[in-house]
């Protein structure tokens, strides 16, 4: 068995042209290569100009953009600070406002409780007086049913008497 393979090295001539197979080859699979590539490139192209990829694409690119303009998270933190602030500080100027609107509804009220109080007050005065007159004017009229001018006269001579 020895004898075959040496035999079979051997027995190959050697020629000068042994690296046009392998140059074939190379051609062959870089051609297969290439077209491969540019099928898959034209099919890429295709899928990319649909409309709704289209779309798709431009979303993506402004989302980066306006995640670009985004501030970090720190960055993001101050401005939340300063929000907050004015919040509350908005907050605090309502509740004040509200709560002067309430004391001057409350002060405009005792203000009218005061001048009804006044007026009330006026009517009783009025309203006594119109009876303590009455009572006057009543008490006047018995006593000059009382002193009769002839009872006077009685009452003179019975003073005179004693």
């Amino acid at each position: 068995m020895t004898t075959n393979v040496t035999t079979w090295n051997n027995a190959a001539p050697a020629r000068g042209n042994s690296w046009v197979p392998v140059a074939v080859g190379w051609a062959v699979g870089f051609g297969t290569c290439a077209g491969v590539a540019g099928w898959m490139w034209w099919r890429w192209q295709r899928e990319r100009n649909k409309p709704i990829n289209r779309i798709r694409r431009q979303a993506r690119q402004t989302a980066y953009e306006i995640l670009e303009r985004m501030p970090s998270g720190e960055e993001a933190a101050r401005p939340a600070v300063g929000l907050s602030t004015a919040l509350l500080s908005v907050l605090i100027l309502w509740w004040q406002q509200s709560r002067s609107r309430s004391h001057d509804a409350a002060h405009a009220a005792r203000g009218r409780a005061t001048k009804a109080t006044r007026r009330g007050d006026k009517a009783a005065r009025q309203a006594m007086q119109m009876l303590s007159e009455t009572d006057w004017q009543d008490r006047l009229a018995r006593l000059k049913e009382r002193w009769d001018p002839r009872r006077l006269e009685l009452e003179k001579r019975a003073i005179t008497r004693h």
